[in-house]
């Protein structure tokens, strides 16, 4: 009788195993599908606008750190010569020469791309979404601010991604390990690649916004803010434009 009880214990226990087994598997591989969809939106992006990298200058140079920073994208000075890039006018300069060609209707699960973000020490890369919203934070990272994202990444003022953190690094996952120095990469939808210098990392609490609408002085910077694994404060990474 009681060899009987413990076979049926036994068989109780292996079917709860094989039943976990099974969840953990289908998560796995929806995981695995959800990353290969961002992925591709991401790609997406980037053949519709193209991609070319911009340096930024300018004549409206900021202090961070004791480090000099000018503050413009690089067709916003005219030299002499052709247009100048995005904002310039009258002047070679060496800036962006892509046309700006509005919305260029890349969508990632109905929700529309506004620019890419790479992560070169995370090894991350993901389609920006126009609006933070829950189910658009489910599958990428997103705008918080401001409203109108497609015309203001790459631009002076501040701009502020917000993401998830989860302990399988996905999205802003692995924000913990960023330091001071380290480069994030930002597309827009003129094709613009701009390389961010992460020059502030601090911890704050959920109701502390002064960092999301907060004034550059003219300087183009970007903002990424993410929970901490507790989730009880938000780890919040201030980079600039060089």
């Amino acid at each position: 009788m009681t060899g009987k009880k413990y076979g049926i214990i036994l068989t109780i226990l292996l079917v709860v195993v094989a039943i976990v087994a099974i969840v953990v598997l289908v998560i796995h591989f929806q995981n695995v599908a959800e990353e290969r969809e961002t992925e591709e939106a991401f790609h997406r992006f980037l053949d519709v606008v193209g991609q070319h990298d911009v340096t930024v200058s300018g004549n409206n140079g900021n202090y961070y750190n004791g480090d000099y920073y000018n503050g413009y994208d690089n067709g916003g000075n005219g030299g002499t010569g052709g247009s100048g890039g995005t904002g310039g006018s009258g002047g070679g300069g060496g800036g962006s020469s892509a046309p700006w060609r509005g919305n260029p209707g890349v969508y990632h699960r109905g929700h529309l791309v506004v620019g890419t973000i790479e992560i070169p020490r995370t090894g991350r890369n993901y389609p920006i979404l126009e609006q933070g919203t829950y189910a658009a934070l489910d599958i990428s990272v997103a705008v918080m601010w401001p409203n109108d994202p497609i015309d203001r990444l790459n631009e002076p003022g501040n701009v502020t991604i917000m993401g998830h953190n989860y302990r399988n690094r996905r999205f802003f996952g692995g924000n913990q390990l960023l330091r001071l120095g380290d480069h994030i990469h930002i597309t827009d939808a003129r094709g613009r690649r701009v390389t961010y210098s992460i020059y502030h990392i601090f911890e704050t609490t959920p109701e502390d916004t002064a960092h999301v609408m907060r004034d550059t002085y003219g300087g183009t910077e970007i903002t990424l803010t993410t929970c901490t694994n507790d989730g009880r404060r938000r780890l919040v990474i201030q980079a600039v434009a060089y």
